[in-house]
């Protein structure tokens, strides 16, 4: 058997995602991550010699509920969530011992407003789609 490292595994229920410094209660799902471009650089002989490393692009999105977007586009300018401010977001992560982690995702937008129901819904979840300058892994 192997034995625990540290005793739990982060879970959802460990989450809090601040948007403006509000925690975001009809949070669904976040998704985030970066992608760096690098390309293997060729000299003499049939093996790279050095390896390129350029831009690198962070991208996200936010699944939320319909109440928690409807309160985000009374708030923004015309209705538009595309037209809020840039705003960073915080993931914290609260882990054994009350030991926080967080993840920084800078200088955000939304790219999207839209909305989508089915017959038979109880209720309904938006998908919004993230503009991301960088991400501070270690906030």
């Amino acid at each position: 058997m192997t034995p625990l490292i540290n005793g739990t595994n982060y879970a959802w229920g460990d989450v809090i995602v601040n948007l403006t410094g509000v925690p975001l209660s009809g949070i669904k799902s976040i998704n985030y991550s970066e992608e760096q471009d690098m390309e293997d650089m060729y000299g003499a002989g049939n093996y790279p010699v050095s390896r390129g490393y350029g831009r690198i692009k962070a991208t996200g999105d936010l699944n939320l509920k319909s109440e928690e977007v409807e309160s985000l586009a009374k708030a923004a300018p015309g209705g538009r969530l595309q037209a809020i401010s840039p705003f960073d977001i915080n993931v914290v992560f609260l882990g054994a011992g009350n030991v926080m982690r967080t993840h920084r995702l800078h200088n955000c937008q939304f790219k999207n407003n839209a909305r989508s129901m089915n017959e038979g819904d109880l209720g309904f979840d938006i998908k919004l789609d993230l503009i991301i300058s960088h991400i501070t892994w270690n906030a």
